[in-house]
């Protein structure tokens, strides 16, 4: 019979190390992502017949407990009902001196919306799920209808329109005028369909800038005539940056500048599959690539 030699001596001694610190790098990675959350001991223990001897039948003593495994455990959402109490206080001294009580009491966090359920804790998850997820109002429901509270389409609307008017409104100013403040603004429209409106299509128009900090911002309106982007960019006096649609030419306070990529776009349409190395179209395209890998690595 040929004995085996040990997996150990199978391997040469260099490869078994890389092997063990794969191991350890594994289990480092693995604590890493499971440090961040609370832990919860779940205790396996003996009881009663458990704990007699297999051999004499006496109870066993405990020695101690080893933790051998770590499992992350979703836990399924559900709603709590937070029940606020106003605490009010009486100063007994005052009150017996004077002819009136002097109370004072706590402070209430304010209602972001008043008169509705709408917590903002609430609110912020259907507004998560809709902007954030892209979930519309009504597949919302369901969901929100499986932790036991009912809600229709039309409250979640309203409450995000409510929020709007309320604080979100007010941000939006605040991001625009920050947004005003650059040397350099991007521009663009798509068409989209609103259901109560009588055009066939309206428009989103985006402006956005990330010097100092991302910011876009997007305004809706029936048209894309030149009035739109002119009344949101009024006081911009600085770059704009936008496609080849002609209604942005008619803004003469600002200084267009072209995009690149529209731009390698032509050079592209044109060319064969193969691409001619000699043509125009394929010396355009190699061009505008070489100004986006510049540009990647902060070439200028």
């Amino acid at each position: 019979m040929i004995k085996s030699k040990p997996m150990w001596r199978q391997y040469p001694l260099h490869q078994h190390c890389d092997m063990t610190n794969l191991r350890n790098l594994k289990k480092g990675r693995k604590a890493a992502q499971l440090a961040p959350f609370p832990e919860v001991a779940v205790h396996h223990e003996l009881y009663g017949l458990e704990r007699q001897c297999p051999h004499c039948a006496a109870e066993m003593r405990e020695i101690g407990a080893t933790a051998t495994s770590r499992d992350p455990v979703s836990i399924p959402e559900h709603i709590e009902l937070y029940i606020h109490y106003q605490h009010a206080y009486e100063c007994r001294q005052c009150s017996n001196l004077l002819d009136y009580s002097v109370i004072k009491k706590a402070t209430l966090p304010k209602p972001f919306i008043p008169n509705s359920f709408a917590s903002p804790n609430i609110l912020t998850q259907t507004m998560i799920e809709k902007y954030l997820k892209k979930v519309p109002a009504y597949r919302q429901i369901k969901d929100w209808d499986d932790l036991g509270l009912e809600l229709t389409c039309q409250q979640i609307i309203n409450w995000h329109m409510l929020a709007w008017d309320y604080g979100l409104g007010d941000l939006y100013e605040l991001m625009h005028q920050t947004l005003l403040k650059q040397t350099v603004v991007h521009a663009n429209e798509t068409s989209y369909r609103v259901l109560e409106s009588e055009k066939v299509a309206t428009y989103f128009l985006v402006f956005g800038r990330a010097e100092d900090e991302l910011i876009i911002l997007y305004e809706h309106a029936d048209s894309r005539a030149t009035e739109v982007p002119k009344n949101f960019l009024k006081g911009y006096t600085h770059y704009l940056q936008t496609d080849s649609y002609q209604k942005y030419a008619k803004l003469d306070q600002v200084t267009r500048v072209a995009c690149l990529s529209h731009i390698r776009r032509k050079f592209f349409e044109p060319m064969s599959k193969q691409g001619n190395p000699q043509s125009v179209a394929k010396k355009g395209v190699k061009y505008c690539d070489r100004m986006f890998k510049m540009e990647r690595h902060g070439g200028y």
